[in-house]
């Protein structure tokens, strides 16, 4: 699948669209959901392997992260 090149869309009904250096995710320095802070380093590391992961949430919350690969 070839890689997207150019700009992101200018509008989305989420916000403002940016690209962000992949530092600033895993610092958890910007607005995120709760969740997202414990796959995303998943997505980022070294590691060649898909993962498989469960995170149930419970009134907006995560109630447990657990993965494996």
């Amino acid at each position: 699948m070839p890689r997207w090149q150019g700009q992101p869309r200018p509008a989305s009904p989420e916000g403002k669209l940016v690209w962000v250096p992949t530092e600033l995710l895993l610092r958890q320095e910007l607005p995120m959901w709760p969740g997202d802070h414990h796959f995303l380093p998943l997505v980022f590391d070294d590691d060649p392997r898909p993962f498989h992961g469960v995170m149930p949430y419970k009134d907006g919350r995560v109630v447990f992260w657990s993965y494996s690969r």
